[in-house]
């Protein structure tokens, strides 16, 4: 439902701007689920990846980043800026 993870995208943003990313993330991921348009999951999945940046994560950061990458036609939007997050949290897991 669109609408529904729309919200729950919403409320992700609202924690990652108050720095509570646990909750962010899990309002992503409820988000992702949701959703069925391919540009909203891609959306809440870069959320993803900078929540767990932000919690020090970077091997799930990386591997997430990595999987999007694999996406055929993805969005050269999408993907400058999951490679600007894969080169971050692969220079802070080195």
């Amino acid at each position: 439902d669109p609408i529904q993870s729309g919200i729950y995208g919403m409320l992700a943003s609202i924690y990652m701007n108050r720095e509570e990313y646990e909750e962010a993330l899990a309002y992503y991921l409820t988000a992702e689920e949701l959703t069925t348009l391919s540009d909203f999951k891609i959306k809440y999945e870069i959320g993803q990846i900078i929540a767990f940046q932000a919690l020090e994560k970077h091997d799930r950061a990386v591997r997430l980043s990595k999987k999007i990458l694999e996406i055929e036609n993805l969005k050269y939007s999408y993907k400058n800026t999951v490679e600007e997050l894969l080169a971050f949290s692969t220079q802070m897991t080195m």
